[in-house]
């Protein structure tokens, strides 16, 4: 019923995605694609979506599923605390000793929170997605390990998903 590659779950949210992202590679919401937008369909958001319109002369949002129909693409919406920035871009603590570092474009800090989402939307790749050992402990996460795993995160955006929070960004 969600259509193709899509689990019946997240075709609300989807579906209303994916008739806006149709209408803006059509045109019809006032906003052209830019080579940057292009950028964003190929390597973060590829196959989620993305659409983004006007809300006044002055700003508007960009807006996206958060999870790709294959999985291999997800957007999770993680607190501020999960997010360090690092020498060479980011790192997202995934438990006290470990990490996953992250190109800069990956993580999507929100200017102004957008219908009351305060977290920050983090871009990860299965591909990519690798655990490191970090060089500090953080005494604020617990060593569980239960974040250590890909599935895991697939798991957390598909439920931000399911309760219709999909990836929505000030541009």
């Amino acid at each position: 019923m969600g259509g193709r590659g899509q689990s019946s779950a997240s075709a609300g949210a989807s579906s209303r995605n994916a008739a806006m992202h149709e209408r803006y590679m059509a045109g019809e919401l006032g906003t052209k694609v830019t080579n940057h937008d292009d950028f964003l369909m190929r390597q973060v958001f590829p196959d989620m979506n993305y659409w983004k319109q006007k809300e006044s002369k002055t700003s508007g949002y960009a807006h996206a599923d958060r999870v790709s129909p294959d999985r291999s693409h997800i957007v999770v919406m993680v607190d501020p605390a999960h997010i360090r920035e690092t020498k060479y871009g980011y790192a997202l603590q995934l438990d006290r000793d470990n990490v996953a570092y992250l190109k800069s474009w990956q993580v999507m800090l929100q200017s102004e929170p957008y219908k009351g989402q305060t977290g920050v939307n983090v871009a990860l790749n299965q591909r990519y997605f690798k655990v490191s050992k970090a060089r500090y402990q953080s005494n604020d996460f617990a060593a569980d390990g239960k974040n250590l795993t890909y599935s895991e995160w697939v798991k957390a955006a598909e439920e931000q998903q399911r309760r219709g929070n999909t990836v929505s960004m000030r541009y």
